[in-house]
């Protein structure tokens, strides 16, 4: 039995009034699915700023050991690169990272490496010699690309798969006037440099893939780092 009180609901259209058996059902502009946001307009940002809260918070809880001295630097880096960005990058394989909240992203680590390398915000230390006393593999932003690509080829190598036809699905019909939206699949050919059928072709060599995906990811440039 459906409980309409507690029933909620969310459409891409207008919809201002929804009544079903007499009651008047919620009309919501997101809600949360096993843990992601998914929102009315289909943008990200939503999503992202909540897990960029999410990573702050955690880096808050862990205060008492980024500041403890006898606790090594490594550790403390590898703390941040195994509990603390993770709580960021659940289930990022499925976000359109747009320019603002690339930058976002970009700007979240610094915080993160400099709360942990306890770096004062009066001392005018630039975000390169941070990085340089860290020495990542790669940046926050690049290792969400990493999922998102590895993701990519997973769905691609399968040869009957409902996400797969998602993936490559198109809704026929125009557009809005003006710029187009960026859409998930135009992000991994922005990031990659190929062509969709190039892609298709690529991900069938898993090593190839995945020394492509390493390349790709590596040499990602931040947006706060010259």
């Amino acid at each position: 039995m459906l409980n309409l009180k507690k029933t909620k609901i969310m459409t891409t259209g207008t919809l201002n009034e929804f009544i079903l058996d007499g009651t008047e059902i919620e009309i919501t502009s997101y809600h949360t699915f096993l843990g992601s946001i998914i929102t009315r307009d289909g943008y990200d940002n939503k999503e992202i700023n909540t897990r960029l809260s999410i990573g702050r918070m955690a880096m808050t809880k862990l205060e008492k050991i980024m500041k403890d001295w006898n606790v090594k630097k490594a550790t403390k880096i590898k703390i941040a690169e195994t509990i603390i960005f993770p709580t960021v990058t659940y289930g990022s394989e499925s976000w359109t990272v747009r320019k603002r909240e690339r930058k976002k992203i970009d700007v979240f680590e610094l915080w993160t490496w400099r709360r942990l390398l306890r770096v004062p915000w009066t001392e005018k230390r630039t975000n390169f010699s941070v990085l340089e006393d860290v020495k990542p593999k790669r940046s926050l932003e690049a290792t969400i690309l990493r999922l998102k690509l590895r993701y990519f080829g997973h769905v691609m190598r399968a040869k009957r798969s409902l996400e797969r036809d998602i993936m490559l699905g198109k809704v026929e019909g125009h557009g809005k006037q003006g710029k187009p939206r960026l859409r998930w699949l135009d992000s991994i050919k922005e990031a990659t440099g190929l062509r969709l059928e190039d892609l298709k072709e690529a991900v069938q060599d898993r090593k190839k893939w995945r020394t492509l995906v390493e390349e790709k990811t590596r040499n990602r440039v931040r947006t706060n780092v010259k």
